[in-house]
C-alpha cells in the first residue's frame, strides 16, 4: 500500500515563533500547561508523540533534558526509543 504525495500548506512563516510562544507560556496557569507549550515547541512534537509519553520517559543531564520516543505504537517492548534533546524547556520539566 502506497500514498500518494500530500501538499500541506502550512508554510514556516505560519508557525509561532519564539516571542509568540513566550507569551501562551505566560497566560499558561499551571506548571503542567507551561511544560507541554515549552516542550511541544522546543521538541518539535506532534501531539499524540507526546501525549504517550511517561514521566520514565524524560531523562535529565547538564545540558538539558532528554526525550525518548518510540518510533512505533505498535510494540514498545521491541522497539529502540528515538531520544529527543530539549535544551531550554527543560527548565519546566524540573
Amino acid at each position: 500500500m502506497r500514498l500518494g504525495t500530500v501538499e500541506t500548506y502550512v508554510q514556516p512563516q505560519d508557525l509561532p515563533e519564539k516571542d509568540m510562544i513566550d507569551k501562551m507560556i505566560k497566560v499558561c496557569t499551571n506548571a503542567r500547561n507551561r511544560a507541554l507549550v515549552a516542550t511541544f515547541y522546543d521538541g518539535g512534537f506532534l501531539p499524540g508523540a507526546l501525549i504517550s509519553c511517561r514521566v520514565g520517559n524524560v531523562e535529565s543531564n547538564d545540558y538539558g533534558s532528554i526525550v525518548y520516543l518510540s518510533k512505533t505504537s505498535r510494540s514498545k517492548k521491541t522497539t529502540p526509543a528515538k531520544g529527543i534533546p530539549l535544551t531550554w524547556s527543560s527548565g519546566y520539566l524540573q
